[in-house]
């Protein structure tokens, strides 16, 4: 392991904070959980090269909302990944809903449409100030202040809307 990819490795040590909903809905599970899809998804971000480019860390905050369909045998359909700032995690955040196929439980008789926004904050690690990454991840809470409408994707659908609680990282920048 190079020392760039070693240095990456240990100073993209993060956190999500405020998993997926907690316990399984009525409507729509997730094998394992919904905790083991967050962890899916947050592998498959942490592994992206985009995250070794030093432009990766200039923005601080990085909204996607995520949106796909889950069909009745728990398939995965169409995926959408919507962004206000920023484009470079969509192939990971795409990748790792693709990779969930068959591992949900459609509890309907219908398609579903999920929803799940997903939080990045990169916080500067020269004035982060101590703390653990909870008390970061609280101190940079912006998840309330950002919102891609879901009405797009319902129009002239059939399908249930799920919408699951959204999903939070926090990352240092590296060391320079």
């Amino acid at each position: 392991m190079g020392i760039k990819t070693l240095m990456i490795s240990i100073f993209l040590i993060t956190t999500i904070c405020g998993f997926s909903q907690d316990h399984d809905s009525s409507v729509l599970s997730y094998q394992g959980g919904l905790k083991k899809f967050d962890k899916l998804i947050f592998d498959e971000i942490s592994n992206t090269d985009i995250l070794s480019q030093d432009s990766f860390y200039k923005k601080p905050f990085l909204f996607y909302q995520a949106v796909f369909e889950v069909g009745k045998n728990g398939n995965i359909g169409d995926v959408w990944v919507n962004s206000l700032y920023d484009t470079a995690l969509f192939s990971s955040i795409d990748s790792a809903i693709l990779k969930s196929n068959g591992a949900w439980i459609n509890h309907t008789n219908k398609k579903l449409l999920v929803v799940l926004p997903i939080y990045y904050n990169i916080v500067n690690r020269d004035t982060a100030g101590g703390g653990s990454f909870k008390e970061l991840s609280e101190r940079t809470d912006n998840s309330g202040s950002l919102k891609i409408s879901d009405r797009y994707y319902q129009k002239g659908s059939t399908n249930e809307v799920v919408h699951l609680k959204p999903m939070k990282i926090v990352s240092l920048t590296p060391v320079h």
